[in-house]
Parts: structure tokens; sequence; C-alpha cells
């Protein structure tokens, strides 16, 4: 609505919980734009400036078979042992904000003996949120440095991302904000989002916004006010009308 009625340009993209497969093309398909405005919920009298990055891979172990009486190691306690001392290398960061912090999640695990009765095989996906003074590639190499056994196959990796306050559309939003009455607040979100997709390939001024209370998002009763919808509109078009 916003766009239409302000003439500004509109992208509906998907996969943006899973790969954000559709951020990617809009990157690689088209010219950087002069501003750029990601959709998702920060509440109507919010604008999100910050999202940690993304670490995400697949550790895989393998180990003969052997009785269970056996002290040696098996390719199960070996990924254990792995997650364990990585887990245990982030810890410090626990002392400050979560949006400041490494943390490590394991999303899934299988293991046991393998079809062939010879070998016991392990496997562990696991996602390592990377906030902004921090680059993937150095959180890589800190879990990298904690392997005795197996590897790790890293699959994908975006950057944390911090946006200035003071950039032309943070301005724009707090001005729209105030005007339709709100106290307008500045976001900085532990998740990751296409907003770092775009942040990483195009240097423009850009952030998130949308009606909504990011808390419910995926949660059984996840709502929207339409009062809020209405309110968010009239942002949208402010902003739309004040960075054209």
């Amino acid at each position: 609505m916003a766009a239409v009625r302000t003439g500004v340009s509109f992208a509906g993209v998907v996969g943006e919980e899973t790969t954000s497969r559709g951020a990617r093309h809009l990157v690689a398909d088209r010219e950087p734009p002069d501003a750029l405005v990601n959709g998702e919920p920060s509440g109507w009298d919010a604008v999100t400036l910050g999202y940690r990055g993304i670490l995400q891979g697949t550790y895989v172990a393998t180990s003969e078979s052997g009785h269970t009486s056996r002290p040696e190691n098996n390719a199960i306690q070996d990924a254990i042992a792995w997650w364990a001392a990585v887990e245990d290398r982030f810890s410090t960061d626990g002392d400050g904000p979560v949006f400041e912090q490494v943390t490590p999640k394991p999303v899934a695990i299988e293991g046991g003996v393998g079809d062939d009765g010879l070998a016991v095989e392990a496997s562990l996906e696991v996602q390592l949120r990377v906030p902004p003074g921090r680059t993937t590639e150095a959180v890589r190499e800190l879990a990298d440095g904690e392997l005795d056994a197996g590897t790790v196959r890293w699959t994908d990796a975006v950057e944390p991302t911090m946006q200035r306050p003071k950039s032309p559309v943070a301005r724009a939003f707090r001005a729209a904000v105030r005007e339709r009455g709100g106290e307008p607040r500045q976001l900085r979100k532990t998740g990751t989002a296409d907003t770092n997709v775009y942040a990483g390939a195009w240097d423009c001024p850009m952030a998130t916004y949308g009606p909504g209370d990011a808390s419910l998002d995926h949660a059984p009763d996840e709502r929207l006010p339409l009062a809020d919808l209405d309110r968010a509109v009239a942002v949208l078009e402010a902003v739309g009308e004040a960075l054209s």
C-alpha cells in the first residue's frame, strides 16, 4: 500500500527463514537502490538497525565399531566433546547483552552404528550467531580450533550488520513515528535477517521496519492489531516520500 501510494519500488522475496534465496537473487539481479527498508516486525513505533550474523555447518565423525565397554571415544562422544569445547570457548561472551555475544546452538543430531555394523557414525548440525565486531571467519577458526576428531563442513556464513542511527533512513523513521504520536525506538535483534544479505552486497542506508510484535513470530498466538497496521502504512508512506 505504501509503495503504491508513494511510487517507491517493492519486492516480495522468499526464503527469509531458511536460505534467504529471494534476497540473494535480488542482490545478484538488481542494481543497488538509493535506500532500503526491509520488512519484518519491529512494532509500528520502532525501527531495527542491528542483526547478528550466522555461521552454519555440519560436524561429521566416524569411529570403528566395538564393544561399549572399551574406554576409547566413539564418534558420538567425539561429536559431544567437540560441541562442549565450542560452547566453553564462547562461554565468556555471556557477561554482556545477548546481541554482543556469540551464541552456539545445536539444531539437529544423529548417531549410532552404521548399516554395515562396522563403524559408529555421528553428525551434528550447528549454528553460531555472530555479533557485530566479530566476523564469521574468525568464529569459524575458533570453532575449528577445538577439533580433536571428525570434520566440519561449513555450509553458510552471513555477516552481522549494524546500521547507523543517524542514516537518512533511520532519521526518516524517527520523524514519521513522532508525527503520528509515537515515541520512536531503535532495536537490535539477536537473530539474522535478509537485511544482513543486503548490507553485505549494497552500500546504501537501510533499516528494518514493520508492524507486529517480533516476540510472537511463528508462535501459535501470533497476531497483528489492525490499528498498528494502519499506523505502519502511514509511517512507511511518510518515509517513502521523505527518501524519494
